[in-house]
């Protein structure tokens, strides 16, 4: 299953996310890069940005290589209790009306999110192909305003006849994938423009079969 709901979220709702993202300070964000057998988070100091230079090595081969490998800015584990805006969108959709789409979808009995975060893709960033076997139901929520094809950062889909189908990641839209049978479902998401203006940002996350 492959659906794309346009305008999911209230306009405003959607302005203030996306509003609140951008304003995210700097230490918040983890860059997560998987290279090697590895999956590093760094954040922001001296020792970890030099840190970076030197994995970006290991992840070129290892993405020439055909393996794995992808490099952007997500959220990380939060504290117990924590009301910021990602915690707050969980508990009033992710786990609400979001999580009644999914069934509605899938007929499940019921499911609970296995993980979510927010992304964040800056110029160089990619997600290389991969097929999130077992996963479950993946979904994106797109939160860039003004973003243009020409700028990357498109999730490619592998289909039926072999070839891919790309999804322009448009504002306030909702891209639900089944990725749970037949060994996952093969896609990648394109490297983001070295012209682009600004981050590709989403929520983004799996939902699992109780």
């Amino acid at each position: 299953m492959l659906k794309i709901i346009r305008d999911f979220l209230p306009e405003e709702k959607a302005l203030q996310l996306s509003n609140e993202i951008y304003d995210t300070p700097e230490n918040w964000w983890s860059y997560a890069i998987k290279h090697n057998d590895n999956l590093s988070y760094l954040k922001s100091s001296l020792r970890d940005f030099h840190a970076k230079n030197r994995l970006e090595k290991e992840l070129q081969e290892r993405l020439h290589e055909g393996k794995f490998s992808y490099k952007f800015k997500r959220s990380t584990k939060h504290v117990k209790n924590c009301n910021c805006y990602e915690c707050v969108f969980t508990l009033e959709y992710l786990e609400n009306i979001l999580k009644n789409v999914i069934l509605e979808e899938t007929g499940w009995d019921d499911c609970f999110v296995s993980e979510s975060f927010v992304s964040a893709y800056q110029p160089g960033d990619f997600l290389s192909m991969h097929t999130d076997e077992n996963r479950g139901i993946a979904y994106i929520l797109n939160l860039t305003s003004g973003w243009k094809p020409e700028y990357g950062g498109m999730l490619n889909v592998l289909q039926p006849d072999g070839t891919f189908k790309a999804i322009f990641p448009e504002f306030n839209s909702l891209v639900l994938m089944q990725i749970e049978e037949d060994g996952g479902t093969p896609h990648f998401v394109s490297e983001v423009s070295a012209y682009a203006p600004c981050h590709r940002v989403a929520f983004s996350g799996w939902y699992n079969k109780v």
